[in-house]
């Protein structure tokens, strides 16, 4: 069953193998991804992931090629309107070949949305410390040494909190060195995300590490906790994110998100999705009624 859907679709293993430039044409959105020597052996309709996200070659020379950018893809990814004003480091890989080695783990390209980078830490050993909300999702597959895909590359969990509202990535050197990860992963950036759709929650027989204090205790020297950011920033960074699901459908009226928290635990999201349909408000205080909590 595995390799007959594996044959039937594109897929990647999460290995970034170039980083690109890329912008939007001015009046329309077709992405241009600029990287030297990198689109040589490509072909029209070739899929290519960019951050993580599947997309297909419309044109291209040895050194470009340009991508249609559809609405779903601009709302569910990281590939935004910014693009359209200033150059932006991109991740690259092309689709996996028969006879290809499987380096990562098997990614598709379809993003499951985007999510924040609430702290960093670098370590001795040059290496860093990623911490990254999961409060908008609390995704059963993110788990203790399972994989994950971020912005296109395949990566270890190396820690989930006990509340699952975030988890830890740990990147080497080189990883920093070789993707934008190194540059663009600072605190408040939109990530895109997809979990691993091979992975079994129930099937797992990792067991995470002891639990490491809890936030609201003063961090150790040894402790794995990211430093505990003010409550209303680690709030805000999420509702951010939630909003951004109604950038392209909610305008004339404005894309704003909600969390609803107490106690250092959210209790429900919501955005405004489009004009006539509930604000973000309500929707954030029905989402929090539908996981249980009384009106």
């Amino acid at each position: 069953f595995f390799f007959g859907s594996f044959l039937r679709r594109p897929m990647f293993t999460g290995l970034v193998q170039a980083v690109g430039l890329a912008q939007y044409a001015p009046d329309r959105w077709r992405l241009r991804v600029e990287c030297p020597g990198y689109f040589r052996d490509v072909h029209l309709g070739d899929s290519i992931t960019i951050n993580g996200a599947c997309m297909t070659v419309v044109e291209w020379g040895d050194d470009w090629a340009c991508f249609d950018v559809m609405e779903e893809s601009r709302g569910k990814t990281n590939l935004k309107d910014h693009m359209r004003h200033q150059p932006t480091k991109v991740n690259l890989e092309k689709s996996l070949k028969v006879g290809d080695l499987l380096g990562g783990h098997m990614v598709s390209g379809h993003i499951d949305g985007t999510t924040t980078i609430l702290d960093t830490k670098s370590k001795d050993d040059s290496s860093r410390d990623i911490f990254i909300d999961l409060a908008l999702f609390r995704d059963p597959r993110v788990m203790y040494k399972g994989s994950v895909g971020l912005d296109g590359c395949s990566l270890t969990v190396a820690e989930v909190a006990p509340d699952r509202t975030w988890f830890r990535v740990s990147l080497i050197p080189h990883t920093l060195e070789v993707t934008i990860l190194g540059e663009s992963w600072v605190p408040g950036y939109l990530v895109n995300i997809e979990f691993d759709h091979q992975q079994n929650p129930q099937a797992s027989s990792w067991s995470p590490p002891p639990a490491a204090p809890p936030a609201a205790a003063p961090p150790t020297a040894d402790s794995t906790l990211p430093p505990a950011p003010l409550p209303d920033e680690h709030f805000m960074y999420q509702a951010i994110a939630a909003g951004e699901a109604g950038r392209y459908t909610a305008p004339p009226n404005p894309w704003v998100g909600c969390v609803v928290a107490k106690g250092g635990q959210v209790l429900g999201v919501g955005y405004h999705k489009k004009a006539g349909l509930p604000h973000a408000e309500p929707s954030a205080f029905a989402d929090a009624i539908a996981r249980g909590c009384s009106a």
